[in-house]
């Protein structure tokens, strides 16, 4: 499964070389010194360097029903915003601010939008990445101390490899699409999910989810599928701290296949509802009683 990250590596390597590269320092030694400033001087297709620090100036983003703000905006443009790693380089403030409803957003991009994100802390934020755009990649990112780490109707592919999720109380991952439509699919790797009382994964119309080498630590239910979601968990782990009530959630026509998951929970471990199907081989669930619903087939 590491191809994905491998073929995205060539290809901002491949994009670096051929489109502007734009930079952005704290100490004024790059082509800018606020990140939302290079990113409305990039055109679409060019990359975008963020060295060390903290960046947290809040700007407009403007949606067509409502309005917020974000530390980065970006509308209708394919861009790569690659930092110098996490715990280096930061979006968000040192603190949680106070908000009602709407609160401030890390990144918001909408219209079209393509992102590559990779190696840069997003903390303290309402949302850390609003996506209502077409493709998003991230690779080595950490989302901390949000309330949803991201919030995607994405109408192409996201993919996830090697992220870290903490304290995102509301949820990692929410994938969603408008109405009757869908998503091409889902990729999370290598991802590992801590001090969490939500989900990793919550989706609904997403259709090819691959969820592989994950860990959660939380003790809330790990995945909820629903509204026609299908995909495959393999070789992943569960390890509730303290207690779960759930490990998987599988509503409304929603199909998922378990290879190799392991897990523990103290109360009830897959719930699934009526018209859902959980099939899987290989796995190591103990510690609780399986609720079968309708149509469940689990191989320990």
């Amino acid at each position: 499964m590491k191809f994905p990250v491998i073929i995205s590596v060539l290809l901002i390597s491949a994009l670096c070389a051929t489109a502007g590269v734009l930079t952005v320092e704290k100490d004024g030694s790059g082509d800018y010194e606020i990140i939302q400033y290079a990113v409305e001087a990039a055109a679409s297709g060019d990359t975008i360097l963020v060295g060390p620090g903290r960046w947290e100036q809040q700007f407009l983003h403007q949606a067509p029903a409502w309005s917020d703000s974000a530390v980065i905006v970006v509308y209708s443009k394919d861009l790569a915003i690659i930092g110098s790693g996490i715990g280096e380089t930061y979006v968000g403030t040192d603190y949680l601010p106070e908000f009602i409803n709407q609160g401030p957003m890390g990144i918001a991009a909408t219209y079209d939008s393509n992102l590559y994100l990779s190696n840069f802390t997003i903390e303290n934020r309402r949302v850390c990445i609003y996506f209502y755009g077409e493709d998003l990649i991230l690779e080595d990112m950490e989302l901390s101390r949000c309330d949803y780490g991201l919030q995607s109707l994405a109408s192409g592919n996201v993919n996830f490899s090697s992220c870290e999720f903490d304290s995102t109380h509301g949820g990692a991952i929410l994938s969603f699409t408008e109405g009757d439509d869908t998503i091409d699919g889902l990729l999370v790797e290598n991802c590992v999910l801590t001090n969490s009382g939500a989900r990793m994964l919550s989706t609904q119309n997403t259709p090819n989810i691959r969820v592989t080498n994950c860990v959660t630590n939380n003790p809330s239910e790990s995945y909820q599928f629903d509204f026609g979601s299908f995909g495959v968990i393999e070789n992943c782990i569960h390890d509730p701290q303290p207690y779960s009530w759930y490990m998987l959630l599988c509503y409304r026509h929603s199909e998922m296949e378990l290879i190799n998951f392991r897990g523990e929970a103290s109360n009830i471990c897959i719930n699934v509802d009526t018209g859902a199907t959980v099939t899987g081989e290989g796995n190591n669930i103990t510690g609780a009683s399986l609720r079968v619903v309708e149509c469940v087939f689990i191989t320990v």
